[in-house]
């Protein structure tokens, strides 16, 4: 099947969808995901001026009608205000995250959405419509390809995500895309695409997610000039995916009964989704009683899925720790959770403590775990040993999502912009309805003070 094909019976499927949304309760979770998914970054990117995160730009010249650069001062071009939201929402690694690409799938999806959608003077229900679609998109490639772009060493956050940019991008820029304009556009993803697992752990990941952003709304504005009839650049013969996986078809057994973007997993902890469990068993153990004078020495059991991502040992900076299973394992018991964004570059704990005892931890890949579960053994001084092990990461039970985001979200940009503007861009994001102008809601964006 054809990239047009797909987009072809995805866009009949959501546009059956977007008209009954006030009947569909499917619709209405995707659409509470979305504005959940959008407060989500806000907050992050927010969190990523405090910690003092570079955002590295074109300087393009700004167009006639400019986006937001979330926290900056003045406008963007809307190419440049993609790249700076992209990177600074994934430079933290603390940004949503989705199995089925397998990695980020909203990251890329929404800087360019908004970008695109305040220079197109677009409404908040165009916005949420070209979130929803571009993270399906970025999903039904994930799953048709598998983790087999992962295991080669290419990063599906990134080479997924300038194809679903670009889509959700051209639905913000055209009054009315149609299934050949749209499957233009991710042609146009595909021919741009690019990323590289060797990026994590650097501002390389961050940087290389950015510009498959930047690429969505570059594709969105080609084909808003006029280019089409690119062929099918995602599958076939010498297509995106044939190419860099050897698949020469995309299956699409169409929607199921629940949206990908209700799939979507909202971190607790400001580290890579492989540290999650890791934390989490480790936290049980502190649980227990373990204490950091006990122990002599400690193992961590991770699924093979993570061995080349998260087996670091004695990271000497903020990105390595967020890639490494011993750092987080000390620090949780030294410190507490990761929920602090800069948390390895924080005076508030023991640095001497951390650094004894993370020598002191060994990684190594269990064949009884599965995914991105773990296990967490501490050998204690007294010869005996405790151990807890926690299955991978789930999403949140609906019901309690919306509070987790909401104070993850007060947490992060509560000190940065002040309670009062936080509290303003929650509601904003929260409870406006589909007919507010986009730029309306970002108006709301304060820049750092």
């Amino acid at each position: 099947m054809c990239d047009q094909e797909v987009l072809t019976v995805l866009s009949r499927t959501l546009d059956a969808l977007f008209h009954e949304a006030a009947t569909s309760d499917r619709w209405l979770r995707s659409r509470q995901k979305a504005t959940l998914c959008l407060l989500d970054l806000v907050g992050v990117v927010y969190a990523a001026h405090a910690v003092g995160t570079p955002a590295w730009r074109t300087g393009e010249p700004l167009a006639t009608a400019p986006a937001t650069a979330i926290g900056e001062n003045g406008a963007a071009s809307a190419t440049d205000a993609a790249f700076a939201n992209a990177f600074r929402g994934h430079a933290l690694d603390f940004d949503d995250c989705h199995k089925d690409v397998p990695g980020h799938a909203s990251i890329t999806v929404i800087p360019a959405a908004l970008a695109a959608g305040e220079a197109a003077d677009r409404s908040y229900g165009d916005l949420i419509r070209a979130v929803v679609w571009g993270v399906e998109f970025a999903c039904q490639i994930g799953v048709a390809a598998g983790r087999a772009q992962y295991d080669t060493g290419w990063h599906p956050t990134a080479t997924f995500g300038s194809i679903a940019a670009a889509v959700a991008a051209t639905q913000m820029r055209l009054d009315e895309a149609s299934p050949a304009q749209l499957a233009d556009a991710a042609s146009l993803g595909a021919l741009q695409s690019s990323g590289l697992l060797s990026g994590f752990g650097s501002w390389g990941k961050a940087w290389q997610v950015a510009c498959a952003a930047r690429n969505g709304v570059a594709a969105a504005e080609a084909v808003a000039s006029g280019v089409r009839d690119l062929g099918d650049q995602i599958t076939g013969g010498r297509a995106y995916l044939a190419t860099t996986i050897g698949l020469a078809d995309a299956p699409h057994d169409g929607l199921g009964d629940e949206l990908a973007i209700e799939r979507t997993l909202f971190k607790p902890y400001a580290s890579c989704f492989g540290t999650h469990a890791v934390i989490d068993a480790t936290r049980d153990l502190v649980h227990t009683g373990v204490q950091l004078a006990d122990i002599a020495a400690i193992k961590v059991g991770i699924g093979a899925e993570f061995r080349d991502v998260i087996v670091n040992p004695a990271p000497n900076d903020l990105l390595g720790a967020k890639f490494s299973a011993s750092a987080v394992t000390a620090y949780t018991i030294v410190a507490g959770p990761p929920t602090d964004p800069g948390f390895f570059d924080s005076a508030a704990y023991d640095r001497a403590a951390y650094d004894d005892l993370e020598r002191r931890v060994s990684v190594f890949v269990d064949p009884a775990v599965r995914a991105g579960g773990a296990t967490v053994t501490a050998l204690l001084r007294d010869g005996t040993s405790r151990t807890r092990a926690r299955e991978e990461t789930r999403p949140s039970a609906a019901s309690a999502e919306q509070e987790i985001v909401r104070e993850k979200f007060r947490t992060l940009a509560g000190p940065v912009i002040g309670e009062r503007a936080a509290a303003a861009v929650e509601e904003a994001v929260l409870g406006s309805s589909d007919t507010v102008p986009l730029t309306e809601i970002t108006s709301l964006f304060p820049p750092i003070p």
